[in-house]
């Protein structure tokens, strides 16, 4: 067995998936704790969160879903 697939089998049932509200939540929990290694780098990932949503200035807004 794989050793990436012997993790996998170890998660202990039921199987959670997280999706929308949850997810994003989730990974915005992940991100702040990964800025937490650098004060330089507070608020960097959420501040790249938002990049795809935020045109630069001058630029014709596109359709993003929220």
């Amino acid at each position: 067995m794989e050793p990436w697939d012997a993790v996998l089998d170890l998660e202990p049932e039921p199987h959670r998936t997280l999706q929308g509200a949850e997810l994003d939540d989730a990974l915005t929990v992940a991100a702040d704790f990964i800025d937490l290694k650098s004060p330089y780098m507070a608020g960097h990932s959420r501040r790249c969160a938002q990049l795809p949503r935020t045109p630069p200035h001058g630029w014709a807004s596109p359709t993003v879903p929220s």
